[in-house]
C-alpha cells in the first residue's frame, strides 16, 4: 500500500477517532466506548461501539472479526483460495458465494448508470501498470475489459474470454462494511461507527450529535471539510490513493474506455444509505466525466457528494 493511501486513510479517520463531544445528557456523556483496530481487505480498520456493556461489545466485535475473515475469503485478490482469485484464475466459478453474486450484480448496475465508467474487469490494467509495461501489453489488456463479458448467475460466474479478470477494490470494502454494521445491529447496538476503509454509522455518536468524518485534501495534510454521519455511510475515491508514477498521472482509477487513468476529480466522497452504494458511486464518479457526477449520484441512490477538483475547489452536490 502506498504512502498516499495510508495518509488519506489517517486523515479520513481523524475526526471520527478524536471528535470532541458536543453538549449531551450527562448519562450519555458517561457511556463508554469500546474500540477494535485491525485491517480489512488491506485497509486500516476500526470499530467503535458506544454502549455501557463493554463485555457484550467485545463479544460482538469477535463476531465482526469472523465476518471480516469470511468476506475476505470471498473477495481478496491476495488469498490464493478466495472465490475471486479462483474466478480470475479459472475464468469461471460454479456455485459462487451469495456475497460475490450480490456484489457483482450491484457492480453491473453501477456500470449501466455510469455508462461503463465503473467496470470490475479492469484488473488486467492493474497488472500492466504495476509491472511497468506499456505499448502492446496495454492494448492486450484493453481487449480484455468489458463488464458485459462477465456472465453473472446464482449458480455460475464466467468470463467470455480467456485472460479476463475482475477486481472488486471499488466496491468490496463497502460490502464488508455493511456486513459488519449489520452484525452489530443484530447484536442490538444503536451507536456504532464502522471504519473498514469506508465508513458506516449506526445512530449518533451521542444524543443529537452525529459521528464526524473528516474528508482530507487529496494531496496535502489537513481537512477539506467535516461530515456529520447518522445511519448513513460514506466512501472516498481519489486518483492519488494509489499511483504508479511519482507524478500521479498513472493511478488506480482506470477509465475502461481508454485504458488510461482517470483525469477528473481529485477526490470524490459520496454519502449514501449503504456503504456498498457509497463505495461504488464514489469510484464511478471519480472515473466518469466531471459533468456526469450529479446524474450518477442520483441514478445510484446516493444522497450527497463532496467533490474536490485539481484546483482544490470543494463542490457539494445533493441528489
Amino acid at each position: 500500500m502506498s504512502t498516499r493511501v495510508l495518509t488519506r486513510r489517517r486523515v479520513l479517520g481523524l475526526m471520527a477517532a478524536s471528535a470532541v463531544a458536543l453538549r449531551s445528557p450527562l448519562a450519555f456523556a458517561e457511556t463508554p466506548f469500546t474500540r477494535w483496530r485491525g485491517t480489512a481487505l488491506g485497509a486500516d480498520a476500526e470499530l467503535t461501539i458506544r454502549d455501557p456493556d463493554q463485555k457484550r461489545a467485545r463479544r460482538a466485535i469477535t463476531d465482526c472479526i469472523a465476518e471480516i475473515d469470511r468476506v475476505e475469503s470471498v473477495f481478496s485478490l491476495y488469498r490464493p483460495a478466495s472465490s475471486l482469485t479462483t474466478l480470475n484464475a479459472v475464468g469461471s466459478l460454479d456455485h459462487p458465494p451469495a456475497d460475490l453474486v450480490r456484489v457483482l450484480s450491484h457492480a453491473a448496475d453501477v456500470s449501466v448508470i455510469s455508462d461503463g465508467a465503473f467496470d470490475v474487469t479492469v484488473q488486467p490494467l492493474w497488472d500492466v501498470f504495476a509491472g511497468g509495461a506499456t505499448g502492446s501489453a496495454l492494448e492486450q489488456a484493453r481487449s480484455l475489459i468489458g463488464w458485459q463479458r462477465l456472465s453473472i448467475g446464482r449458480d455460475r460466474l464466467a468470463f467470455d474470454r480467456p485472460g479476463m479478470a475482475a477486481t472488486l477494490n471499488g466496491i468490496a470494502q463497502g460490502h464488508v462494511t455493511d456486513r459488519v454494521a449489520e452484525t452489530l445491529r443484530r447484536h442490538g447496538f444503536d451507536h456504532v461507527l464502522v471504519n473498514l476503509g469506508e465508513f458506516a454509522a449506526l445512530g449518533d455518536r451521542a444524543a443529537d450529535e452525529p459521528w464526524r468524518i473528516g474528508v482530507g485534501w487529496p494531496d496535502r495534510e489537513g481537512l477539506a471539510t467535516v461530515l456529520g454521519l447518522s445511519d448513513r455511510a460514506v466512501a472516498t475515491s481519489s486518483p492519488l490513493a494509489t499511483t504508479f508514477d511519482t507524478g500521479g498521472g498513472d493511478n488506480h482509477l482506470f477509465d475502461p474506455r481508454t485504458g488510461r487513468s482517470a483525469r477528473g476529480w481529485a477526490s470524490v466522497s459520496v454519502i449514501a444509505k449503504t456503504a456498498v452504494q457509497a463505495d461504488a458511486l464514489s469510484t464511478a464518479i471519480a472515473v466518469a466525466p466531471k459533468d456526469a457526477a450529479e446524474t450518477i449520484l442520483a441514478a445510484g441512490g446516493g444522497l450527497e457528494a463532496v467533490l474536490i477538483d485539481g484546483g482544490q475547489r470543494v463542490v457539494r452536490i445533493r441528489a
